[in-house]
């Protein structure tokens, strides 16, 4: 049954005091040389104004942006939090110094621009999906780190194989093919099942519905490359070994080139899936496991895609 699109609306007793405005006197002797607003001393305030939110509001996550110099006195920070009733709250923290060294300076902080809303079911919906992948994939890392290892471990024995020239793209292709065997594989049956999960949804979101997609795509993709890229440096020496010739080759290289780019192409259209997630309010270190690039960030943070 499709979880509807809609956003609920906070009251205002349930949002982001944008009232809030906190005063700190500047001395000479505390103060950074001349009347110009530090962005050091702008963020030590701007994030006393943080803390006081966590303080009055029961929040799951606040987020403080860098910093944007508007004047000589004034430094902005984009700043949103997520209550645990599920509102999204956005804000610009600005912090203005007033006064001279001479006549006494003050600073103060507070939010403008405040807007609040209800992060939409379907999104939370995803949120819990992605949230048991994460814990899922955190629980058999090891796994995926053990079949990446012993990928590296086959690209460095056919190190010492002499590649003819014309066949060179086509070796490093078949690497490539094999390296997303070795980090889809041991996931192959816990990803099929996050992508009916989505299916399951029948999302309404747009962006949604293209990651939905996507994943599908990405599977059906993993599940047509050729078995030979199980074992890549066996097939690359088992190649060298009968001349290099079209017929003993260990892919066709023309679908494997299809396959490898529509992984890569799918792989950008779930980034920005996880972004919209990360934009509409879901966790951070959670909307980032949407995508590959995310799962793989949480099993080795040293490798990209």
């Amino acid at each position: 049954m499709p979880i509807t699109w809609t956003r609920r609306v906070a009251g205002p007793a349930a949002v982001l005091a944008a009232g809030i405005l906190l005063v700190a006197g500047g001395s000479p002797a505390a103060a950074a040389s001349g009347d110009r607003l530090s962005i050091s001393a702008a963020r030590k305030l701007a994030i006393k104004l943080v803390e006081k939110q966590k303080q009055e509001r029961s929040l799951v996550f606040t987020q403080l942006g860098d910093a944007v110099r508007r004047s000589a006195k004034r430094v902005d920070f984009p700043y949103r939090d997520r209550s645990s009733s599920d509102v999204l709250c956005t804000a610009t923290i600005a912090v203005i110094q007033r006064g001279t060294v001479q006549t006494g300076r003050k600073r103060s902080a507070e939010m403008r621009d405040a807007h609040c809303h209800g992060i939409p079911g379907e999104i939370l919906a995803y949120e819990d999906i992605t949230r048991s992948l994460r814990g899922w994939v955190k629980d058999h890392r090891q796994a995926v780190r053990d079949s990446l290892q012993r990928y590296d471990d086959a690209l460095a024995r056919c190190d010492s194989v002499t590649v003819p020239s014309d066949r060179r793209k086509q070796v490093n292709l078949f690497f490539d093919a094999a390296e997303f065997r070795a980090f889809f594989a041991p996931m192959r049956a816990r990803l099929d099942e996050f992508a009916i999960a989505q299916r399951d949804l029948d999302p309404q979101d747009p962006v949604m519905r293209r990651g939905t997609r996507a994943w599908e795509r990405t599977l059906v993709l993993v599940d047509a490359l050729p078995a030979s890229t199980e074992k890549p440096c066996k097939s690359i020496r088992d190649w060298a070994a009968n001349g290099w010739t079209d017929a003993t080759a260990p892919a066709d290289f023309d679908k494997l080139k299809v396959v490898r780019d529509q992984l890569l192409v799918q792989a950008d259209l779930l980034d920005k899936s996880a972004v919209h997630l990360d934009d509409q309010g879901v966790v951070r270190r959670v909307a980032a496991v949407f995508a590959p690039t995310g799962i793989l960030a949480l099993v080795d943070a040293s490798r990209g895609l």
